[in-house]
């Protein structure tokens, strides 16, 4: 009779099993490239490098390591067909959080180190190619309000501010320059009047939500690829589902660090909120 982690490992390849079935079963899925964005979430130096936070604390990053190809050949064929890829980028100074989540890491000592601006830690992998949309969070979830989606070809200001650490905004402000929380509230403000005849105003200008952004462009499909797959990839996917866009997951495209958690996590949105399949049945 199996016990405890022979009960959870039989668990996990049960889980395994049964969505790499479905995905690898499932039809040719073809997009309106129109209609569709590519979100990379979080594949940044401090979840997929061995010298980075995850790697030093122990994390098994391989899997992280592993999808780095995929999703580099689907954002470089989802271009081709023009279709945007908009990368994710954590930012969890914890000066940067909301309260509770500040208090979530205290609790379970979860150090301040992870994903700091202006860190080598929070920048994209260098595997992938440039990003044609950047989303910066500061939670979890995409569709938080603590966040803020911008174009970096239209603000080298905005990516060179991000190449800066958390202790410069104080100096920053006093230079009355924006600073996080004033791009997070402006995405808010954005948000409330955007629409398809003033989007391209909006991106030109500044920052808006992510979600506002898919409204105005009529986009209603998003292929979430990226990390990790029971923490930001669960937090988007819940987001999106909820807000009603199409979700397509490429199953060898997502990755986590516990790789228990990763297979029941997809087998849980395999069922309920999204279409799993792999990345090559996504046709643009």
């Amino acid at each position: 009779m199996l016990q405890g982690e022979n009960v959870i490992a039989a668990y996990t390849k049960e889980m395994e099993a049964k969505v790499i079935e479905i995905a690898e079963g499932a039809p040719e899925y073809r997009v309106d490239p129109n209609k569709t964005l590519l979100l990379v979430i979080d594949l940044i130096n401090d979840g997929n490098r061995n010298e980075g936070f995850a790697g030093k604390v122990g994390f098994d990053v391989s899997m992280e390591q592993k999808i780095e190809p995929v999703v580099a050949k689907l954002v470089n064929r989802a271009r081709q067909a023009g279709v945007e890829a908009c990368y994710v980028q954590c930012i969890y100074d914890f000066g940067y959080l909301l309260p509770n989540m500040r208090e979530q890491f205290e609790m379970v000592r979860l150090p301040e180190g992870m994903c700091n601006k202006g860190t080598w830690g929070a920048e994209f992998v260098d595997t992938l190619p440039k990003p044609d949309l950047w989303l910066v969070k500061s939670h979890f979830s995409s569709f938080s309000p603590h966040t803020f989606l911008f174009n970096p070809s239209l603000h080298p200001e905005i990516v060179e501010y991000l190449s800066l650490p958390a202790e410069k905004d104080d100096e920053l402000k006093k230079m009355k320059k924006k600073t996080l929380y004033d791009y997070f509230l402006e995405a808010q403000a954005h948000s409330a009047v955007a629409n398809p005849a003033n989007i391209e105003k909006i991106m030109d200008i500044g920052v808006v939500s992510l979600d506002a952004y898919l409204k105005a462009r009529g986009i209603d499909t998003i292929i979430i690829t990226g990390a990790s797959t029971h923490v930001c990839v669960d937090a988007a996917v819940c987001g999106a589902a909820e807000r009603g866009y199409r979700l397509l997951l490429p199953v060898d495209a997502i990755a986590g660090e516990d790789h228990d958690k990763h297979w029941c996590y997809l087998h849980n949105h395999a069922f309920f909120k999204a279409r799993p399949l792999t990345s090559d049945k996504i046709i643009f």
